[in-house]
């Protein structure tokens, strides 16, 4: 990929985006790269009862932000002794539950037309949902608010530079995540493939930012 022209700094190559192999090393390379794992799997479990639901998204904001900052240690530490560490995650992740919330919403709301006439009309928003979600998220892990969300000039020129990228991450992401359903039996060990499958994917997506980014120089 180009290198990053003035103002992007910070955000440069991870090396190939769909090697998934590579990408999987590279996760397994961070210090105690595994527990990392194994910790926010179980948040995950959990996050049903909400309250874990702020960790989960805070971890997977940091982890966004490591990558795009091209730090080689990818996972974030899991510091249950810093409490200003450990609150700052818990906030950012309720921010970033925010930017995902009206798309789940929407889903769910149009999911009830799946078995009417109108069928395609939630088939196109899932569809729309799995590339225009991660583009959100990732944007607001670089900028920091919800301002920048509404700038949407940005989400065409990205969807105009990255279509050929898009459409193989579309493939890639539903590729591995029925791998992730059906990886392991039992119930923590489900949640802990489906914790692999979030952190390459938001790997993967992040690095197609990072490369609109850095065509568009900004």
């Amino acid at each position: 990929m180009s290198p990053a022209k003035k103002g992007s700094e910070k955000i440069r190559s991870n090396g190939n985006v769909f090697d998934i192999s590579s990408i999987f090393h590279q996760l397994m390379d961070c210090k105690e790269g595994w527990k990392k794992i194994l910790y926010f799997a179980i948040f995950l479990m959990f996050s049903i009862l909400l309250v874990p639901m702020g960790f989960v998204f805070g971890y997977i904001y940091y982890f966004i932000k490591n990558v795009l900052n091209g730090k080689r240690e990818i996972l974030p530490k899991w510091d249950f002794k810093d409490g200003k560490y450990m609150s700052d995650m818990f906030i950012n992740g309720w921010k970033l539950f925010l930017v995902w919330l009206p798309f789940l919403v929407l889903n769910i709301l149009f999911g009830l037309l799946m078995r009417t006439f109108l069928f395609f009309i939630p088939v196109i928003i899932q569809i729309a949902t799995a590339f225009v979600l991660p583009y959100f998220m990732i944007l607001f892990v670089e900028k920091g608010n919800f301002k920048d969300l509404f700038e949407f000039s940005g989400l065409e020129i990205y969807i105009k530079k990255e279509w050929i990228n898009i459409i193989l991450a579309l493939i890639i992401s539903i590729g591995i995540s029925v791998f992730a359903s059906f990886g392991a039996i039992g119930l923590i060990f489900v949640f802990y493939t489906w914790s692999w499958a979030i952190f390459i994917l938001s790997y993967m997506w992040a690095n197609i930012y990072i490369d609109y980014k850095n065509k568009e120089g900004k």
